[in-house]
């Protein structure tokens, strides 16, 4: 036989454990049960669930249903086990006939307890908090036990859970985990066959390794039954991502605009949009309002606008094109005047904490070659850093970092044309950002353009649905990657990623699997 049991015909056993909750060790056997099946979504919130016929009476109590397949090489007796997976049992009803009784047990995946579980009273993740953390205590507060990669994000905001349901604010444990987990990056918590919830980064379907291959030939397991499925009239070709906190809100956009592209705008002749609203920035927040759209004003924080700053020239809204940061549309224009002097724009009454670096951020055009001074912070008695350069014509970004020496009001977000500069010469201030740290975040418009562009590629994107049956195999699993060679019925894709999964517990454990790929971009 080939070295690996999984391409050689193997006879095929079941068994069935019952597992303490308690302690979560194997008790014993469970003999009632005569097949069933098992499936797996990643679409789904709980992930996975299975039914089992039974036979007699089943009275599972608090205990879990653990599955084993044992397969076996009738010629060389070579064997193999895989525990298929651990599951609460329901059995709503059962069906009497003469002396033999009989039913269907109803299984449930561990992340059922955390789906209709829900706070008491309202529960604070605060900010600064690490989201993958906050995920991980609420889960093994329900008694699951958390396998977790591990990640350095953390909250801008404070998030609060078991309020009100809206789509930021879930209304059970599980969709509180989830959120806390997409915030950081990671797709949703799934199990492994034990029972151990998981938390995995999220990767994009071209980034996932190739775990299985389904091909034509001496090893083929494929079923000759199978579906292939695109349906692409309504294909989305425009993106947009809003991202609202209580300081900031802003728009990212993506189109496809290729005329390459067959469900792009340029060939279909229309603008098919999808709209996805977050509520905490994808990068660092901004202590100053107003940032990404900024307006002149009377400069406070609450009005979300900035005020002049100097009295050599004059300061205005205007609106700009050809920002090479997709979305913008405007900016405060700083023209030099005839008079001396400087000329710039600022945000007053921003509460600073002592001895915490804050790190400015500029993104501006200039119409020509001058010199410009960036100052993050200023009060009476604390003048912070400052720093003038020469830039231009064009666009430019530019960052400083100062520490305050008082936990007071300060104002914040200087950006100065020099008192050289031309008569007439100005700069477009597109963006203005100041965080906490020393390292110069992306602005968050261009955050919300890449989050528009990944759901553009992904879950926007026209996909394609091959539904296939093949013999089991552990290598393949729902979320990974593999490929399909299958030419004698026109499907060859070199990449397709495992959205479903259906096992049923019969000979040769069949896996009815539906992939999906992905058809527009680099996600496949």
């Amino acid at each position: 036989m080939s070295d690996d049991i999984w391409l050689a015909s193997f006879r095929t056993s079941y068994r069935y454990a019952r597992v303490s909750r308690s302690t979560g060790l194997e008790t014993g056997a469970i003999e009632c049960f005569t097949g069933g099946s098992i499936s797996r979504n990643q679409d789904t919130d709980t992930y996975e669930s299975a039914s089992l016929d039974y036979v007699g009476r089943l009275d599972m109590g608090n205990d879990f249903v653990r599955i084993y397949l044992d397969a076996e090489d009738p010629i060389s007796g070579a064997s193999r086990t895989v525990c298929l997976g651990t599951f609460e049992c329901s059995t709503p009803s059962r069906t009497v006939s003469g002396e033999v009784a009989t039913g269907i047990a109803t299984l449930y995946g561990r992340l059922h307890d955390l789906a209709k579980d829900d706070f008491d009273e309202p529960y604070t993740v605060p900010a600064g908090a690490n989201a993958v953390s906050a995920a991980k205590a609420i889960a093994e507060g329900c008694g699951l036990e958390v396998v977790a990669e591990p990640s350095d994000y953390t909250l801008s905001t404070a998030w609060v859970f078991g309020i009100a349901a809206t789509a930021d604010t879930p209304d059970n444990k599980l969709g509180a985990v989830n959120r806390l987990l997409s915030a950081a990056g990671f797709r949703s918590a799934s199990t492994d066959a034990y029972g151990r919830v998981l938390f995995r980064r999220y990767l994009e379907p071209a980034a996932r390794p190739i775990d299985h291959t389904f091909s034509e030939g001496e090893d083929c397991r494929v079923l000759p039954d199978l579906t292939d499925e695109q349906d692409d009239f309504d294909a989305v070709n425009v993106v947009h991502v809003d991202f609202a906190t209580q300081g900031e809100s802003v728009r990212g956009t993506a189109s496809d605009d290729s005329p390459q592209s067959e469900w792009s705008t340029v060939s279909t002749g229309r603008r098919i949009v999808k709209r996805y609203q977050y509520s905490d920035l994808p990068s660092g927040e901004s202590v100053i309002a107003g940032g990404s759209y900024p307006l002149a004003g009377d400069g406070t924080h609450d009005s979300a606008t900035f005020r002049c700053s100097g009295g050599g020239g004059t300061i205005e809204t205007v609106g700009v094109s050809g920002c090479p940061i997709g979305g913008i549309s405007q900016a405060i224009r700083i023209t030099k005047g005839s008079g001396s002097g400087e000329i710039g724009i600022a945000q007053d009454k921003i509460f600073l904490k002592k001895g915490q670096p804050y790190t400015e951020s500029v993104y501006l055009y200039a119409s020509q070659r001058v010199q410009v001074r960036v100052q993050p912070i200023w009060r009476e008695d604390d003048g912070g850093e400052t720093a003038t350069v020469a830039i231009g014509p064009g666009w430019t970004r530019l960052s400083l970092t100062a520490t305050p020496a008082k936990s007071e009001e300060y104002s914040a977000g200087y950006i100065y044309l020099a008192a050289s500069a031309p008569t007439g010469s100005y700069i477009d201030v597109a963006q203005v950002k100041v965080e906490e740290g020393v390292v110069a975040t992306q602005f968050a418009v261009e955050a919300a353009n890449e989050k528009a562009a990944s759901l553009l590629a992904t879950e926007c994107s026209v996909i394609r649905r091959p539904i296939i049956t093949a013999i089991f195999n552990p290598s393949a699993d729902v979320y990974s990657a593999c490929a399909i060679r299958l030419p004698s019925v026109g499907i060859e894709l070199a990449r397709a990623c495992i959205r479903k999964m259906d096992l049923e517990l019969s000979m040769g454990c069949p896996m009815r699997i539906e992939l999906r790929m992905y058809m527009r971009g680099d996600a496949s």
